[in-house]
């Protein structure tokens, strides 16, 4: 999931059409995967991208999966 999110990031603003996808995979319990999905959206640049990478950023103040037994 995370090479996807890589290629897609390299494709940039021409992977438009795997917005909702991507908007999707911003709830994925990896959070490197929702890392890279964040970097993909960034890199697609459309309005949609756009909206869907600010909310989640400013839903995920808080990482629920850092613990202290996983901070990284």
């Amino acid at each position: 999931r995370q090479n996807a999110a890589l290629a897609l990031a390299r494709i940039g603003s021409n992977a438009e059409l795997a917005t909702p996808a991507l908007k999707v995979a911003l709830e994925d319990e990896d959070r490197y995967v929702r890392g890279k999905v964040a970097h993909a959206l960034r890199r697609i640049g459309t309005p949609p991208a756009q909206e869907a990478l600010f909310d989640f950023l400013t839903t995920s103040r808080w990482c629920h999966s850092t613990t202290k037994e996983s901070p990284y």
